[in-house]
């Protein structure tokens, strides 16, 4: 279906978010308002005119100690003999491509002289995504000349060379300035030992506590507010899958929700306070472990979307590699150095950037095709695109705020992909209810169909049941006269042909006579009405007679037919005629499909659970098993059997000895082979078997 429904809602939404986006994109709205820079490790903020009502990004030259924890007192404001050379700040450790765990680690120390305005209110100072052990000191000159040194945050030691390998947890978010200092040195001693890259990260900052105090909140609270949401939408996914007949793209978009909120939680500050005793060196693993499972889930997700334009072998690839990354994050890197998963993260990003063109190939030939989705999806893969150079410009330190836009945009790619995931869900509500409602008319028509069928069959076997009792009565005056002609009672023929003449009317009136019959009786089965007229018969008898009966035909055609009968036999409750007709009609069948001198076998016999048999076999033609499925219906005839064989019949021999059979309660079963002939078996039931006090049952009608 095409997309114009739908997308007005879906360009609606994006731009909602893209507004939310610039609105409260916290980095934006708050950093570097005054164009300051730290010069030679000092900055006077009050010469500035800067009264705290906003944040300052304290970048620039830094005084910086080299491979040395320096005691906070020797950086004192006015000692002469401090320490440290110029150095830029952010200040980040080690190469960016490396195959050392190493490489960025150490000790240094920072130092920056500030200036404060006299009217500034309450300060503080934050420090934002520190990967080292740091502790965070401001320094000033007391009443007597002496240094007065206040901790302002430490999350541990960094004067330690036996660092724990779970890693430095994250610094205060707020570090309070003191209150009552004009003149300070900001002093950051950091070691680090965990993470490939170390030092200073991110720009400190400086401003009033309540901005601090807001920002933090904001920062805070857009992590909460995004992984929830991605959770919700998770549930909301798999609920909407639950009622698919193919629920995958629901569950892989789904999966896709929740790795997106994992990561969300791991690359910020705030899974600790979730999970305070986590390990760093296993936070960076459960952050490579979400990014592969979003990757692989966002690309199950797009293929699952567009089956007919996803590249069979990009599949293997990505869901091949992914699964190799998540198996070495999940079962090997607990067991190597700690952040030993950092050392890739360069090919992750290539591979990240890889995997998410081979989506926009598949969102392009879908796009061609004009499939529904095509232009939203692909629009979604565009901003994961954007989200992933955000990321890393971050670590590679080109974009400073680039991880709150990281996770905006995540949140925008999670909304718009859900959005269409209602739609979707909604559109196919809507075409299950119209199907429904087709259905339903569908259902109705046919259940008319099936009324007038009904009453067509009923006023056709009422016409049947009309018509050969109509022909039946001159049919039998026909068959009466004939009958005295052959026995010449009123003298003889003359002149003698006639006879002959005589005898073919007899026989054709015969044989026209049984076919109405079993029309008749074919006619009353289709109506429900067949009554049995069930009395005690004995099976000796009845088949002897009726085998009696075609013992001239077999022998006008060379056809041997043996009756065995076992000596024991009991009787059985029946209705006699409908026995003899059974009888009657298998043999006829057996001798008419049977070559001459062929031979008819007819046996009645007595099982070990007391039913009882009656089975006719031949060595004739025989039949195919899509053969034999025709023969029992009615009027049907098998047009090869019928060229092979004398004489024509009406194909209601079969299909009426399968009724009769089972107005008894019997079953009725054929099995043949191709020119090696038919067997038919009727099997009475034990409860139709009488023993020789049994009294009679009465009379009932068969179903």
């Amino acid at each position: 279906m095409p997309d114009k429904r739908y997308s007005t809602r879906l360009w609606l939404a994006l731009a909602l978010t893209l507004i939310v986006l610039v609105l409260f994109w916290p980095q934006r709205a708050f950093v570097t308002l005054l164009d300051v820079q730290a010069d030679a490790g000092q900055l006077d903020l009050a010469a500035l005119g800067w009264r705290g009502d906003t944040l300052v990004a304290l970048d620039g030259e830094w005084r910086k100690i080299d491979d040395a924890i320096v005691a906070p007192e020797r950086l004192a404001p006015d000692r002469a003999d401090r320490p440290g050379t110029p150095h830029n700040v952010p200040d980040v450790w080690g190469p960016t491509f490396t195959d050392r765990l190493d490489s960025g680690h150490g000790q240094a120390t920072y130092a920056l002289d500030l200036t404060l305005p006299k009217a500034a209110g309450a300060l503080a100072l934050t420090v934002p995504r520190i990967r080292s052990i740091a502790r965070v000191y401001a320094v000033s000159t007391g009443p007597s000349g002496a240094p007065e040194v206040h901790l302002l945050g430490s999350n541990g030691d960094p004067t330690a060379t036996a660092l724990s390998p779970r890693g430095p947890p994250p610094l205060a978010s707020i570090l309070f300035l003191p209150s009552d200092k004009r003149r300070v040195t900001l002093v950051i001693q950091v070691a680090n030992h965990v993470h490939k890259q170390g030092g200073i990260i991110a720009t400190p900052m400086i401003g009033d506590v309540a901005m601090i105090n807001r920002n933090t909140a904001i920062q805070d609270g857009q992590v909460v507010a995004i992984t929830l949401i991605l959770v919700i939408m998770a549930f909301a996914a798999v609920g909407a899958g639950m009622t698919q007949p193919s629920p995958a793209s629901y569950y892989l978009f789904a999966l896709m929700s929740l790795a997106a909120a994992a990561r969300v939680l791991l690359t910020s500050d705030q899974v600790w306070d979730y999970a305070p005793s986590l390990n760093l060196s296993r936070k960076y693993d459960l952050e490579y472990l979400s990014f592969f499972v979003l990757l692989s889930a966002f690309y199950g997700f797009i293929a699952a979307m567009f089956p007919h334009e996803r590249l069979r072998w990009a599949s293997w690839f990505v869901l091949g590699l992914s699964a190799v990354w998540i198996g070495l994050v999940v079962a090997v890197t607990p067991f190597l150095a700690p952040a030993w998963i950092t050392l890739w993260r360069e090919p992750y990003e290539v591979f990240a950037f890889t995997v998410l063109g081979l989506m926009a190939t598949i969102l392009v030939r879908a796009v061609r095709h004009d499939r529904p989705y095509a232009r939203i999806a692909l629009l979604c893969v565009g901003l994961a695109v954007l989200t992933g150079l955000c990321v890393s410009a971050y670590f590679h330190h080109s974009l400073p705020a680039s991880m709150d836009m990281a996770q905006l945009l995540i949140l925008v790619i999670g909304a718009i992909y859900g959005i269409g995931v209602v739609e979707r869900f909604t559109l196919m509500q809507k075409e299950r209810d119209a199907l429904t409602r087709d259905l339903c008319h569908r259902n109705s028509e046919l259940q008319q169909a099936k009324a007038a069928a009904e009453q067509a069959s009923r006023s056709k076997s009422q016409f049947l049941a009309t018509v050969s009792h109509e022909l039946r009565t001159p049919l039998n005056a026909i068959l009466g006269f004939t009958d005295l002609m052959r026995q010449q009672i009123h003298g003889p023929i003359n002149p003698p042909s006639y006879a002959g003449y005589v005898e073919d009317v007899h026989k054709s009136g015969k044989h026209l006579l049984s076919v109405i019959n079993a029309v008749l009786d074919m006619a009353k089965i289709e109506a429900g009405r067949l009554e049995l007229d069930a009395e005690r018969l004995n099976l000796d008898d009845a088949v002897t007679s009726a085998v009696r009966m075609m013992l001239e035909t077999a022998k006008r055609r060379q056809i041997q037919v043996v009756t065995e009968i076992d000596d024991d036999l009991p009787d059985v409750h029946a209705d006699p005629r409908l026995v003899r007709q059974i009888v009657l009609n298998l043999v006829s069948n057996a001798v008419k499909f049977s070559q001459p001198g062929g031979r008819v076998a007819v046996r009645v016999a007595r099982n070990d659970d007391g039913s009882v048999d009656l089975t006719v076999a031949d060595d004739g033609i025989g039949m195919t098993q899509a053969d034999l499925k025709r023969v029992l219906e009615p009027f049907a005839q098998v047009a090869h059997i019928q060229r092979r064989q004398s004489g024509h019949g009406t194909g209601l021999g079969l299909p009426l000895v399968k009724s009769m059979a089972e107005a008894h309660g019997a079953s009725f079963d054929l099995d043949s082979i191709p020119d090696q002939g038919t067997t038919a078996r009727v099997r009475f039931p034990a409860g139709r078997v009488l023993a020789a006090e049994a009294t009679p049952m009465v009379t009932v009608t068969a179903p």
